[in-house]
């Protein structure tokens, strides 16, 4: 098929090097860029590095010749096809950037959820735009319809869509990952034909979940949740890093309410079980249904720096919430390089017996504190601590303390954890 007319109409040249066909577009080379810039004028050309020598399988994207045999790639693709490529922009290749799969420019969904997965060598920032067809659709309605995640090279867009229609998604690339200032990449056109059940809520409002380059910066590995998107039913769930060095470490956990779309932090549902100089392990609990968020910050223990900066973020949905969940033990500070065996509840029921037990690294002495009573640990094989009480009567703060050998003042007791002595032992958000 051949365009008549100068619309649309363009010309560029072919370059052999070496034998290898290369593309080169002058014209497309001197993009013209609306904005400020120091002081220049609100319109002025900046050079596109894509178009020039230009991989034909890539200019293939945006540039269809007369003559297909100027296409020069293997096998000429067909006008009908050109046709049906999603829209690709110079920052998609000028990036690194390739499509997992061969997306075509429509998307179609049955089911109201669409995919796309593109290959990125690093992490970069991203972010993406859903817009309806049809203009008398609030645009709020689509706000937290996206999800953006990270998985070892790829980054997934997820779209949600909330009823059945046309729309347009476009994704945007920046070369930091707080990027403000984004480029256009892609684009295509989601034509949902159905919604599988009742629409699925919005997500939170987190602009990507998965790494940072923090990660990378201080070796911090994900070991066994590889994918920051989990489904989780309820139970126990178990997020492992791996940590090659020394380095600071906490983490917040948050529940999104989908009615009202405010975010909350219930720290208690989430606990560091373990830390030492290979790794960290978290536990979190899910009380109900509902969309969690789990952030990872870390920095390096030497330096000045007060903050620490977000490594990992993962995005808990849970769908069938364990109604007999407690919360856990509250922690402080001291508490870092310790593990806990038993009780891993925070709430203990008053006037039942408990075994405590728990890795307490160069601690001379522990104790469980409940009202003006306080009760040895023994130590046992390492640096593990035991006991075993009954919780007494009062509803009460069971507190335990712990006095190191490095102190400097050895009369000295670290807080480790608090458990609440209740009646009821079930706890509500």
């Amino acid at each position: 098929m051949k365009m008549d007319g100068s619309a649309f109409r363009n010309s560029w040249t072919a370059v052999s090097i070496d034998g290898n066909w290369r593309l080169v577009n002058c014209t497309w080379a001197a993009r013209h860029v609306t904005g400020h810039k120091d002081d220049l004028p609100q319109i002025f050309h900046k050079y596109d590095e894509f178009y020039f020598l230009t991989d034909p399988e890539d200019y293939i994207y945006q540039h269809y010749p007369d003559d297909p045999s100027w296409q020069l790639i293997d096998i000429p693709l067909p006008f009908s096809e050109f046709i049906n490529l999603p829209v690709v922009k110079s920052p998609f290749f000028n990036y690194g950037l390739r499509f997992y799969s061969n997306y075509g420019a429509n998307l179609k969904t049955e089911t109201g959820m669409v995919e796309v997965r593109i290959i990125s060598p690093k992490i970069f920032g991203f972010g993406c735009l859903l817009e309806s067809y049809d203009k008398s659709v609030d645009a709020r309605t689509l706000e937290g319809r996206t999800l953006v995640r990270f998985v070892k090279n790829e980054v997934i867009f997820t779209v949600n869509l909330p009823k059945t229609g046309l729309y347009y998604f476009s994704i945007y690339i920046g070369d930091y990952w707080q990027s403000e200032c984004l480029e256009s990449a892609c684009a295509f056109m989601i034509n949902c034909t159905g919604i599988l059940g009742n629409p699925s809520p919005s997500y939170p409002p987190v602009p990507f979940y998965g790494p940072t380059p923090v990660m990378e910066k201080l070796q911090i590995v994900a070991e066994n949740q590889l994918d920051p998107l989990i489904v989780s039913s309820g139970d126990n769930l178990e997020i492992k890093f791996k940590m090659n060095k020394e380095i600071k470490v906490t983490h917040t956990f948050q529940y999104y309410d989908v009615h009202d779309t405010s975010i909350s932090d219930i720290d208690r549902y989430v606990f560091l079980r373990s830390r030492n100089d290979t790794g960290a392990t978290h536990l979190v609990r899910c009380p109900k249904e509902g969309f969690y968020i789990f952030s990872l910050y870390a920095a390096e223990t030497e330096g000045d720096q007060q903050t620490l900066d977000c490594a990992y973020r993962y995005l808990i949905i849970c769908q069938e919430p364990n109604p007999s969940i407690s919360v856990f033990p509250k922690t402080y500070h001291r508490w870092q390089r310790c593990t806990l065996h038993e009780p891993v509840s925070g709430d203990l029921m008053t006037e039942k017996r408990y075994n405590f037990r728990l890795d307490v690294p160069q601690a001379v002495e522990v104790f469980l504190v409940i009202g003006e009573h306080w009760h040895h640990l023994k130590r046992k094989m390492g640096f593990t601590w035991e006991t075993n009480i009954n919780t007494g009567k009062s509803s009460s703060t069971a507190k335990i303390y712990a006095r190191f050998s490095a102190e400097r003042d050895v009369s000295i007791f670290a807080h480790l954890l608090d458990y609440e002595l209740v009646e009821d032992a079930e706890t509500e958000i």
